[in-house]
């Protein structure tokens, strides 16, 4: 199984930029809360998640729990079509920002993949020629407007060497057959 795939959807990234600044209008970043993980700036805005604070979406939740949907996401019309593109159960949805010169360190985000029934999407809104990105020690070019699915259980980094910030949609879904079909065989032979 790759450890990461382009998915069949290509996004409006004019339209997706457009709903980040109505997003960043409306509600101020937080810093990701695992500070040992990254250097520099790694900010998110939460607009889909577990529970009904904001402020703790950016953590993953084991127990499946109510999805709420934050206000911010009605200022943000183009990402709330982008995740109905999406049919499977929606168990959050955020804007990652790493600012120029931060850094994400290898790491993994345990049991969040198709095994553990739970797949991590990346939806470019604004990147540069100068971000890096290693999925399992594999170079990953992600351009604004394309649909990564990423095993984020696998070791995985990034760092943005460019002079403008590195945004992408994350997208947490729950597997189920439409998940199955869009990653293909590999994920159904590798779920055996």
């Amino acid at each position: 199984m790759p450890s990461a795939i382009r998915l069949p959807f290509s996004f409006d990234a004019a339209l997706l930029q457009r709903d980040l600044a109505a997003a960043e209008a409306f509600i101020p970043w937080e810093r990701h809360f695992n500070t040992l993980e990254y250097f520099g700036e790694w900010r998110g805005i939460a607009l889909l998640g577990v529970g009904g604070n904001p402020h703790f979406t950016l953590m993953n939740y084991p127990d499946r729990v109510e999805v709420s949907e934050y206000p911010v996401l009605a200022s943000c019309p183009y990402m709330r079509e982008v995740l109905a593109a999406f049919d499977a159960p929606v168990r959050a949805a955020r804007l990652l920002s790493l600012e120029p010169g931060a850094g994400i360190r290898e790491h993994r985000d345990l049991y969040m993949s198709h095994e553990y029934d739970e797949v991590r999407l990346h939806v470019p809104v604004v990147t540069n020629e100068l971000v890096e990105f290693y999925a399992n020690g594999e170079p990953l070019t992600m351009l604004a407007g394309e649909c990564w699915y990423i095993n984020v259980d696998q070791v995985h980094s990034a760092v943005n060497r460019g002079a403008t910030p590195r945004v992408h949609l994350v997208v947490d879904l729950t597997m189920n057959e439409w998940v199955g079909a869009l990653l293909g065989e590999s994920v159904m032979s590798s779920r055996a």
